[in-house]
């Protein structure tokens, strides 16, 4: 089971939600503007989650390494 309403849950999901985002930085580091409408997360949570956010997401980016190949008993002969 899958507790959807853990931080680490909230963690996953928005770094998976900024890895294909052609604007992560305008949304990390939000729009300079007088309104104060478009803070971006930097001016909601601070500097530090956006550190955090952007290695996260450059970790996720990166390609991993290429895991043992899988056996596939069922293609194998009877006895």
């Amino acid at each position: 089971m899958v507790s959807t309403w853990s931080e680490t849950w909230r963690h996953e999901t928005e770094v998976a939600c900024l890895l294909p985002l052609a604007k992560r930085n305008t949304f990390l580091d939000g729009v300079p503007s007088g309104t104060g409408d478009e803070r971006g997360v930097k001016g909601v949570r601070g500097e530090s989650a956006v550190a955090e956010l952007r290695a996260a997401v450059e970790r996720n980016a990166r390609p991993r390494e290429p895991r043992a190949p899988v056996l596939d008993w069922s293609a194998r002969a009877p006895r």
